[in-house]
């Protein structure tokens, strides 16, 4: 049995730029604290393989929110710790 090659706009091959792919795997993964489907993808044109992730619109919304968050307490952080060091100056 073959796996199906589909012609999408939205998923372009970043290797060749191709919309034909197949989807060679499907495997749940976990990102965080949110659930993500992993696909590996070939390319017809140039048969490289690629990895996406999918994610429901919600589990998005809520990944980017905390990536955002954390990366607001590392600069927090980084600009306490170059006050100290220009104190110390």
């Amino acid at each position: 049995m073959t796996a199906a090659v589909r012609i999408t706009d939205k998923i372009r091959c970043p290797h060749c730029g191709g919309n034909l792919h197949r989807v060679t795997d499907s495997r749940p993964r976990l990102v965080g604290s949110i659930y993500a489907v992993a696909r590996r993808r070939a390319c017809a044109a140039c048969q490289e393989r690629t990895t996406t992730l999918e994610f429901c619109g919600a589990d998005l919304t809520e990944l980017v929110n905390g990536l955002l968050s954390e990366r607001a307490s590392r600069i927090a952080a980084l600009r306490a710790e170059l006050a100290e060091l220009e104190a110390v100056q």
